[in-house]
């Protein structure tokens, strides 16, 4: 599968990282909340990213040009 960036960790980010995840999708999640992003580490098989999601070094970061 291919590789998804996901940017807010919040219910929707968390559940569609979530359900991508057991598609077998290479997902990262992008957050400047890292109280998000310690959940979503904890809980999900998935690369996460803090920062801001419009940064282009954040971007850059999360795998943007895979």
């Amino acid at each position: 599968m291919g590789h998804i960036i996901i940017v807010g960790a919040g219910e929707v980010g968390y559940n569609t990282a979530e359900r991508l995840s057991h598609e077998q999708w290479d997902v990262t999640v992008i957050d400047q909340n890292a109280r998000l992003l310690e959940r979503v580490v904890n809980t999900l098989d998935v690369q996460v990213v803090e920062g801001n999601g419009s940064s282009p070094q954040v971007l850059k970061e999360a795998g943007i040009s895979r």
